[in-house]
């Protein structure tokens, strides 16, 4: 059973689709299923967009009896005027209730009523600048053609037609928006028989268009909606700030006859319903609060009401914020609402939202000083968008997902954030108590975000003219990317005991597959080098976090990462590179583990869990991918999993360890094999010298044959360095207690002798001794053998320590070959004596 499958990227086989997303969730889809490609869509689309979802719970909604007239003018427009104006723009400044406005509209028309027999909402989306998941169009257009197909009526109308599209083009979701839109919405959709759609859902409600944090991406989307109306029966309902961007956009000539616009701001309306909140939410808190009931039922009275309303300005948001505030449990009421009311705004103040920012200090101030800086650091993490750092995939491709992070748990979860600053479990929470007001703490570590609860909070911290001493600079992105490598360092280095015990018992198990810790680890490993790689200038505190690092460790998870974990351990010559760029500024300790682990250490597998010869092709895997300086050439593991016939298992169980690991008793019944750099390099030089042989399967069966078929009869090198590879194959099945293969010296009909393979530079033998009576030959053949190395002729050379050793055996091909090579050289130092004219 192995520790993880970390299988990822896309395959297609006879209709089947094969979508390996992130560190375990693998699935394959037979494209030919419309579930399955129901499924495939699915995990492109941004769950957390939908009107519905638990990530974005408390859902914003318009309180009972309020914004009676602007929802009435939206589902006129629904309902009747959408004929002609295709497009509904909802614009206003932050905090005015917009997103409650698109949240009441997408539930009432998500269900059947008297006045609506057939719903209308076809899909929905809500951007977040908070929300990773929705903060930019990637997802945009997959949750949509999500919710189409979720939807009975919609799925049978446009279900083929979507299908098709995917099954014609498995990444079409990796395409262009553009293209997206046309395949997988404008298309299906202008298939369908127009009186259909008559009782056919077609709204489609965009929220927070501003949020997109990528501004291009709003005019793209905008530009998109308006290309497609004219053959399009969908309808758009879309609510944002009236950012200037944004407002060009909607201004464009090819939007003049069919666009709707409603305003939504300070007004006689807005003044009303915000009094009205006031009013039941101050009755609420009185019945629930024990210091408010014994006071009056008008309290805090109709003058106090309207000043809060009167600062308000027709921000819903700061209403709810105050009553929030107010219902803290560590101080009373009346005595946070007394603190609000007596601070004044300073008529010098510039910021349109001065009411606003009052409000937002008087929270930040209750945080006791002892934990301001701790406090600001989660803030300043909260108001970082994240950044999605792309690392390679297992089959070498980009992807900017970490997968792990978006199924199992969040970048911005308590549990995150604990990770990313170095805090303790629960500090969080602890920290943010009396934040609860602008922050949502959810009570699952590893669930949902925390949360600003209002974009307003983020721009107000982020703005040092507003928040002064409350200021929180955004991280850079090679900074975030920093904490990041840092963090998973740490999660490593946490997890180095639990790696150690493993070895405590050979019946030991390794922890459950879906354990918060193994995924942990798991995830920071994968990632960690790639992570660091980006970054040019890391900082002295990621320089001593590597300190910690186990290679040894890191090896060992990779090694049971699954199908891919090549794509891993070769990345590894590069962080290494990477390091010693940074030695003097103290990653020495670092470095010495890391020059410790490549000169040699132990494979290791617990007893009856594999065989000596899936271990050694599994020695001869890590020699290749982690030695070899051409990667292309013949593969070690692939030679020797074809001489013993086995493969290396999917599923394996290895540990690394140090070299002097063999000596622990813990160790005694386990199957262990050592990994040198020194044995690796000399298998490299081998195998590349061998690389243009006639072909692989010849050179195989020379090794298992002992013959030569597969190198040129006359090429001495090549033949020379068969025979070393082929001393070394039986070395390994002797180490290995296999019957070895026979490796006789060169016959007559081949090379030469034994002794004359020694001698060749390829193989790391000393020279055999060389008898008296060859010692004419030796000084007749020392010029040549200078003449090769200076012209760097292996052929050469090797003729030369040939004639050096001579073998009353040499077949009558060597002779010619000597002969070749050795007369024009004769002939050439007779004219150079005896006729020097010619050579001036």
């Amino acid at each position: 059973m192995s520790f993880f499958s970390d299988a990822k990227g896309f395959t297609i086989n006879d209709g089947a689709f094969n979508l390996v997303q992130g560190n375990q969730f693998n699935n394959t889809y037979n494209l030919a299923d419309p579930n399955d490609v129901f499924k495939l869509v699915a995990t492109n689309a941004a769950a957390n967009g939908l009107y519905n979802s638990e990530q974005r719970f408390p859902l914003p909604n318009c309180h009972p009896d309020t914004r009676t007239e602007i929802l009435q003018e939206c589902n006129q427009w629904v309902l009747a005027k959408s004929a002609s104006e295709r497009v509904y723009w909802i614009h206003g400044p932050a905090g005015v209730g917009k997103s409650a406005i698109m949240q009441n509209m997408s539930e009432r028309h998500a269900r059947q009523s008297p006045e609506l027999p057939h719903p209308r909402l076809a899909a929905s989306f809500f951007f977040s600048r908070n929300d990773v998941t929705r903060d930019k169009l990637d997802p945009f257009v997959a949750t949509v053609v999500y919710q189409f197909l979720k939807c009975e009526p919609l799925r049978a109308a446009l279900g083929e037609s979507i299908f098709e599209a995917v099954r014609a083009d498995p990444h079409i979701f990796r395409t262009t928006f553009e293209n997206q839109v046309q395949k997988l919405i404008l298309e299906p959709c202008t298939k369908v028989d127009p009186k259909e759609w008559d009782l056919l859902p077609n709204l489609v409600a965009i929220d927070g268009l501003d949020e997109c944090i990528l501004v291009p991406s709003q005019e793209r989307l905008i530009t998109i909606i308006r290309k497609a109306i004219p053959k399009c029966p969908l309808i758009f309902l879309v609510a944002s700030r009236p950012e200037p961007r944004i407002r060009r956009a909607f201004e464009h000539e090819g939007f003049t006859s069919f666009l709707g616009r409603l305003p939504v701001g300070k007004s006689d309306e807005s003044t009303r319903d915000i009094t009205i909140y006031f009013h039941e939410r101050f009755g609420q808190l009185q019945d629930t609060h024990p210091e408010l009931r014994p006071l009056d039922v008008s309290w805090p009275g109709e003058e106090k009401i309207r000043e809060l309303v009167r600062r308000a300005g027709g921000q819903f948001i700061f209403a709810v914020t105050v009553m929030k505030y107010l219902e803290s449990d560590d101080s009373l009421p009346s005595e946070r609402l007394k603190a609000i009311l007596s601070t004044k705004v300073e008529d010098s103040t510039e910021s349109p939202y001065a009411d606003l920012d009052l409000l937002y200090r008087q929270i930040l101030s209750t945080c006791p000083v002892v934990n301001r800086e701790k406090s600001s650091m989660i803030l300043c993490l909260l108001a970082t968008p994240h950044f999605h750092p792309p690392r390679l995939d297992g089959q070498g491709k980009v992807t900017d997902r970490f997968i792990f992070v978006r199924q199992n748990g969040s970048w911005r979860s308590s549990g995150m954030i604990e990770a990313l600053l170095n805090l303790k479990r629960g500090e969080v929470e602890t920290l943010l108590f009396r934040l609860h007001s602008v922050i949502e703490v959810p009570s699952d570590a590893y669930g949902k975000n925390v949360r600003i609860v209002h974009a307003s909070f983020t721009e107000y911290i982020s703005d040092p003219n507003r928040s002064g001493d409350y200021h929180v600079k955004k991280l850079e992105k090679l900074d975030y990317l920093d904490l990041i490598a840092r963090a998973l360092l740490r999660i490593i280095s946490g997890h180095s005991r639990n790696y150690r015990s493993y070895l405590s018992s050979s019946a030991t198990r390794p922890p459950p597959y879906n354990s918060p810790t193994l995924m942990n680890t798991r995830y920071s490993i994968i990632n960690v080098l790639h992570i660091c790689l980006k970054l040019d200038t890391p900082s002295d505190e990621l320089l001593k976090a590597l300190n910690q690092f186990d290679p040894y460790l890191f090896g060992t998870w990779v090694m049971n990462s699954g199908l891919y974990r090549s794509s891993y351990l070769q990345r590894w010559r590069e962080f290494i590179k990477w390091a010693e760029s940074f030695e003097p500024r103290g990653s020495q300790t670092f470095l010495g583990k890391i020059e410790s682990f490549m000169d040699g250490f132990c494979i290791a597998s617990p007893p009856k869990s594999t065989t000596l010869q899936h271990l050694d092709c599994v020695r001869a895997y890590l020699e290749h991918v982690l030695y070899a300086t051409n990667p292309v050439h013949l593969k070690w593991h692939e030679l020797l999993q074809s001489l013993y016939n086995v493969v290396i298992e999917v599923n394996l169980r290895v540990l690394l360890l140090p070299a002097d690991s063999r000596q622990s008793p813990q160790l005694r019944d386990w199957v262990l094999l050592t990994v040198t750099r020194k044995d690796a390099e000399n298998v490299d030089g081998l195998l590349g010298s061998l690389a243009n042989c006639s072909s692989e399967e010849n050179l195989i069966q020379d090794i298992r044959d002992d013959t030569y078929e597969s190198v040129h009869t006359l090429d001495l090198v090549k033949q020379n360095n068969l025979y070393s590879l082929r001393k070394l194959v039986v070395q390994r099945q002797k180490e290995i207690g296999v019957t070895p293969f026979p490796c006789t010296p060169p016959s007559t009909a081949q090379m030469g002798s034994e002794e004359m393979a020694s001698n060749l530079p390829t193989v790391n033998q000393e020279a055999n001794p060389i008898n008296e009576d060859d010692n004419l030959v030796n000084e007749g053949t020392e010029l040549l053998e200078m003449e090769a190395r200076s012209v760097g002729n292996a052929g050469f050379h090797s003729i030369a320590t040939a004639v050096a050793n001579p073998n009353p055996k040499v077949h009558i091909h060597r002779v010619l070959m000597v002969g070749i090579w050795v007369l024009p050289i004769l002939l050439a130092l007779m004219l150079y004596y005896n006729t020097p004219s010619l050579y001036g």
